[in-house]
């Protein structure tokens, strides 16, 4: 078999009731070059890894699987998946999403062939609850009339013009420290080039308890901004600090993360929470406080005051 063009990159983790429909999705793309699926089961305890290797089997040129031992963990498992590319494109897709049109690999292909300025490609995702709790929806909204931002990409619809190599290590950039991780891959991308994007609804992302972003975000949003803003804070500050990422235009997004964090916390009365978090960020970066209507440092400060 000829090298690939490209490369689907795909981690997994007891995900036995849905992976069958991922490999699916895969194997019944249509295209005109040689593509891999590289594909890390994480020491499943179910059966995930069975269904992966019996795969692999029957369709040995395109599932190259690799079934962990032991657990590494999401970001070990997927880092060590990442530096085995060598391809010129990447497409993601976890083990409990799938995508839905055949064409969907040629068509990004297509663009970023034709588009040499631009280093990712991405289309219109159909999300939807495992339990069916929320009606489905589109992601990005159709509604927006340009969504040519990374803030738009689901991950599943996406596809890159592969920047890392011997020279551009991706485990200098792609570190543990990052979160979201995916949101950073697609930073990565976007200082290489321009973001495309395809109106067509080509992928499906599931929503469901195992979920550790949209589910939580979904069932209890003000817990989740407790547990996970100072993560996002401190992951704009690594790629200002050493990406070159825009200084302002990233503080400003800091401001936003610190914003839910405090107001989270007076939701759900986390007073002393509240308190660390001021304290610390009055002497770390107190800009961030500063950015802030004024009417929510009133709201803050009435909050503050009355705490003993």
């Amino acid at each position: 078999m000829q090298n690939s063009k490209l490369t689907i990159i795909t981690v997994t983790y007891n995900q036995e009731k849905f992976i069958e429909k991922t490999l699916q999705g895969f194997i019944s793309q249509k295209t005109n070059f040689p593509f891999e699926v590289l594909i890390g089961d994480d020491a499943s305890s179910d059966k995930t890894a069975e269904i992966i290797y019996t795969y692999s089997k029957t369709y040995p040129n395109i599932i190259k699987p690799i079934l962990r031992k032991t657990n590494l963990g999401v970001y070990n498992n997927s880092i060590e998946l990442l530096k085995n590319i060598k391809s010129k494109y990447v497409a993601l897709c976890d083990g409990d999403d799938y995508w839905t049109d055949p064409l969907k690999l040629q068509k990004q292909v297509d663009f970023l062939d034709s588009h040499s300025d631009y280093s990712i490609c991405f289309c219109y995702a159909k999300a939807f609850f495992e339990d069916k709790s929320h009606p489905d929806y589109i992601i990005p909204d159709p509604k927006i009339k340009n969504p040519n931002s990374i803030d738009y990409i689901q991950t599943c619809s996406v596809m890159y013009r592969w920047r890392f190599n011997d020279k551009e290590k991706i485990e200098d950039y792609f570190t543990k420290d990052l979160y979201p991780p995916d949101w950073y891959m697609h930073f990565f991308h976007s200082q290489k080039g321009k973001v495309g994007f395809i109106p067509e609804v080509m992928a499906a992302y599931r929503i469901n308890s195992g979920g550790i972003w949209q589910y939580q975000l979904n069932n209890n949003k003000y817990q989740f901004y407790i547990n996970k803003c100072e993560d996002m804070i401190n992951s704009y500050q690594i790629i200002i600090d050493k990406h070159n990422a825009n200084k302002i235009y990233y503080t400003c997004r800091q401001a936003c993360q610190l914003r839910k964090l405090l107001f989270a916390c007076i939701k759900l009365k986390e007073y002393k929470k509240l308190k660390d978090v001021i304290r610390k960020y009055l002497k770390l970066k107190p800009t961030l406080l500063i950015l802030f209507p004024f009417s929510i440092i009133e709201i803050l400060a009435r909050k503050i005051l009355k705490l003993k």
